[in-house]
C-alpha cells in the first residue's frame, strides 16, 4: 500500500469517527437538554367525532382577521403531557366552512394536520402528516394565537382541557356556532 492510499483511508477513518461522535454528542445534548423531544414516539391517532356547533367556540386570533374560527371544545385531547390535539373550524364571509384536526406540540412549536373533516360526514386522513413548525403571527393566523394564548404554558401543553380552554378565552365570553 503506498502512502497516499494509507494516507486517504485514515483521513476517511478520522471524517467518519468525528461526524459519528458529532451525531452522537448532539443526539446526547438534545437528551439532556429536553429527553422528551428524542424519545417520543407519537401513538396512532383515534379521529374525533364529528363537531357539533354547540361545542365550537369562537376565537379572535386577531382584530383584523378575515375569517372565523372556532375550536370544538369536545375535541380537545392530551397525548403523554407533549401533544395537544384538537379540531378547529375555519368560515369565511360566504359561509364556506374548512375543519381540521390538529396536533400541536408546545416543547417543539410545531404541528401536524391528521385530518379534514368532509362534506360528506366523515374525516379524511391527511396525505402529508408531517411535522411542521408553527407560523409567525398574522392577521388569520390561529396556530400561533392559539399555542401562544391558550394551548401551551411555555414549552409545556397546558394541563388539562378546561384550563386549556379558560386560557385561551381569558374570562372572554367565547361565542358559540349557532
Amino acid at each position: 500500500m503506498n502512502s497516499k492510499t494509507h494516507f486517504t483511508k485514515i483521513i476517511i477513518i478520522w471524517l467518519s469517527i468525528f461526524f459519528t461522535s458529532f451525531t452522537n454528542a448532539q443526539n446526547t445534548v438534545d437528551e439532556l437538554v429536553n429527553p422528551n423531544l428524542v424519545a417520543f414516539q407519537e401513538d396512532e391517532v383515534t379521529l374525533p367525532k364529528a363537531p357539533i356547533g354547540k361545542n365550537l367556540l369562537q376565537f379572535f386570533p386577531s382584530s383584523n382577521a378575515s375569517l372565523n374560527f372556532f375550536v370544538d371544545s369536545q375535541s380537545l385531547s392530551f397525548v403523554k403531557d407533549l401533544i395537544i390535539k384538537f379540531t378547529v373550524q375555519i368560515q369565511n364571509s360566504s359561509g364556506v366552512v374548512q375543519t381540521v384536526y390538529i396536533g400541536m406540540s408546545c416543547e417543539r412549536y410545531e404541528y401536524r394536520q391528521y385530518a379534514f373533516f368532509e362534506k360528506s360526514g366523515a374525516w379524511r386522513v391527511s396525505e402529508n402528516t408531517s411535522w411542521r413548525r408553527i407560523p409567525p403571527s398574522g392577521y388569520n393566523q390561529y396556530l400561533p394565537y392559539i399555542a401562544k394564548n391558550g394551548f401551551c404554558i411555555s414549552n409545556s401543553v397546558n394541563s388539562s382541557q378546561t384550563d386549556a380552554l379558560k386560557t385561551l378565552f381569558d374570562s372572554k365570553s367565547p361565542t358559540f356556532l349557532p
